[in-house]
């Protein structure tokens, strides 16, 4: 019996250039903008406009889209009473089989479920992309029986998270290196 030794590192991984990144001399680019260069200066929901439209926003534009994210940062019902009941961690409860399940339920009641317009695709892409992190806040909430934040519009993704997360506002070093992991994880 032979046995193959496993693959190291990236090797035997298909990369490909897409519309929204790819990897040109040996460097991540989302949009032909490469992914140091935004990681420095651009903020999450810049880097959303980015791969949703092709370009950088202007001032102008980052508000828009920050406020479009901002007002769908409330939880369906249905999905804020199913992680309200999520039992405390030590119970050997996977907490992304939660998050999982979060994501199904926002589908329940989609109001544009079957609507595959660009419009419709857009607004629905940012219901998902400003609930994702009320859910995992809230999820954390659950996990270590902590008082409920209620997300803040006024706050950018990840300074909202954080402060879900701990249960008040995080400093602005903590703020900056969770919108910096969003950036670079954001075409997943």
């Amino acid at each position: 019996m032979t046995t193959t030794a496993p693959a190291s590192g990236l090797e035997g991984v298909v990369a490909s250039s897409t519309a929204i990144s790819s990897i040109e001399d040996g460097a991540l680019r989302y949009r032909g903008y490469r992914i140091e260069d935004l990681a420095r200066h651009a903020g999450f929901e810049e880097v959303v406009a980015l791969l949703w439209d092709g370009e950088l926003p202007n001032a102008q534009q980052i508000q828009t889209i920050r406020g479009e994210l901002a007002a769908a940062y409330r939880l369906p019902e249905l999905t804020e009473r199913f992680l309200r009941r999520i039992p405390p961690t030590g119970d050997g409860s996977d907490p992304m089989a939660f998050l999982l399940a979060a994501i199904a339920l926002m589908a329940i009641g989609e109001p544009e479920a079957d609507d595959r317009s660009s419009e419709a695709s857009r607004r629905k892409a940012i219901r998902l992309t400003a609930a994702m992190h009320t859910a995992v806040g809230a999820m954390s909430q659950a996990l270590y029986s902590r008082q409920p934040v209620p997300a803040d519009p006024s706050l950018s993704i990840a300074a909202d998270l954080l402060c879900m997360v701990r249960g008040e506002p995080a400093p602005p070093e903590a703020v900056r290196a969770l919108d910096v992991a969003l950036v670079l994880h954001a075409d997943h």
